[in-house]
């Protein structure tokens, strides 16, 4: 399975997984996240892949990834308005969390409650 590829326990993969992205994110000048947002979205990533899988860390990635293309359409009129995103749209720690808290209740949940899983 492509968690054992990455590591010998879930923790383990997914550890490794998100420090190989946030470093490569570092190195490549990402401009999806804030420092600071790259920071929790790595704690985040480490959540969901732990106790998720790579279903749900998957879900997460593409949500960020179509919520940073949507945050960009129309940008310029936007900012004329006076509504766009700040940053220019890079997502910092208010952004992370807000889309992702009850996500991440919920895998932290299944974690304290296992035979409530399928549930959460």
């Amino acid at each position: 399975a492509l968690g054992s590829a990455l590591g010998g326990t879930p923790i383990q993969a997914a550890l490794s997984l998100n420090s190989a992205l946030a470093a490569l994110g570092v190195v490549k000048g990402q401009g999806m996240l804030t420092p600071s947002g790259l920071a929790h979205a790595w704690a985040l990533g480490v959540t969901l892949w732990a106790t998720f899988g790579w279903r749900g860390w998957t879900l997460c990635v593409l949500y960020l990834i179509a919520g940073s293309k949507v945050t960009k359409v129309k940008m310029s009129e936007k900012q004329e308005l006076g509504i766009a995103e700040g940053r220019g749209g890079k997502r910092g720690p208010e952004n992370v969390w807000g889309s992702a808290a009850a996500g991440t209740l919920c895998a932290l949940g299944s974690l304290k409650w296992p035979q409530y899983a399928t549930l959460l």
